[in-house]
């Protein structure tokens, strides 16, 4: 497994939804095999700190999308 750190476009979330947020993450991943470690907001990016296969990257940014569109990915 790989570990990323995934930054998506911020366009409605604020630092009080990071629980929710990483909830959400946790369960759109499912049956991926990805770990979910943590979640963070600022204005810009909505943040993921996520180990996955390479080949799986992805499919999991697809299943974000619900959330908020990739911005990029630091491997």
């Amino acid at each position: 497994m790989d570990r990323f750190m995934l930054h998506l476009k911020n366009t409605r979330y604020a630092p009080h939804d990071t629980d929710k947020l990483l909830a959400m993450a946790r369960k759109l991943s499912y049956n991926l095999g990805a770990t979910i470690r943590d979640s963070r907001v600022s204005t810009r990016y909505v943040e993921f700190d996520v180990s996955i296969d390479k080949l799986k990257m992805d499919s999991l940014v697809e299943r974000f999308a619900p959330i908020a569109p990739l911005d990029h990915a630091k491997h």
